[in-house]
């Protein structure tokens, strides 16, 4: 049964991943509804990375543990972050990513791995050295920070002081993002995800549209 249902899923993923974005462009553009999506935020951070790990081969322990000092570092890099603001600049979570620990959202370190994930195999599709994979992958994290940072106050997710987004996050963003996907290269993981470059897309136009639709109506 259970396997069924995962071979349904696969088969229609690219509906059910246009369906899901859809109706949450729409909700979040509603204002009568927006606070309902906004709620369900972490939801949609769990699916994506679900939906990455149903592609993903092949599952080694060498893959979990990396998996695993991803997250916990940036979790942990948000902490620094926000206690410090000598990183990215001066922010702080709002409620929109749920629950905290030490004011970071816990689900934030899944959003760290499902970034590093994507990048790193969207990168790996190139016949390039090891460290321009990785300097490729670091590039592209920033550019899905880019288009992410023009909603996250809109959705609630975090607020810069004096709402002013600092050239600091996005070059701090590219250094940490380095240092991650150079470990995912050189432990050579060899993942292969066929899903990867399509969910990172999605993501990407979520957050443009849902910004130029803001832009629109102001």
């Amino acid at each position: 049964m259970a396997e069924a249902v995962i071979n349904h899923i696969k088969k229609n993923i690219n509906l059910i991943l246009v369906c899901i974005y859809t109706v949450g462009v729409c909700g979040l553009s509603t204002p009568s509804l927006r606070g309902l999506f906004i709620f369900l935020t972490p939801l949609n951070i769990m699916m994506a990375a679900a939906v990455l790990l149903l592609y993903h081969q092949p599952f080694t322990t060498k893959f979990i543990l990396h998996s695993l000092v991803i997250a916990i570092s940036g979790f942990l890099v948000e902490l620094a972050g926000i206690t410090t603001g000598v990183i990215f600049g001066e922010y702080s979570y709002d409620e929109g990513l749920g629950a905290k620990l030490f004011d970071v959202p816990l689900i934030i370190g899944l959003n760290w791995f499902f970034m590093v994930y994507t990048t790193c195999v969207i990168a790996g599709l190139f016949k390039i050295p090891t460290w321009a994979k990785a300097i490729l992958a670091a590039f592209l994290m920033v550019i899905y920070d880019l288009a992410l940072e023009q909603s996250a106050s809109a959705l609630n997710m975090w607020t810069w002081v004096g709402d002013v987004i600092p050239l600091q996050n996005y070059l701090a963003w590219f250094l940490i993002g380095l240092a991650m996907t150079s470990s995912f290269f050189y432990l050579n993981l060899n993942v292969k995800n066929k899903i990867a470059l399509r969910l990172y897309l999605i993501q990407l136009l979520f957050f443009v549209i849902l910004y130029s639709i803001r832009t629109i109506k102001s």
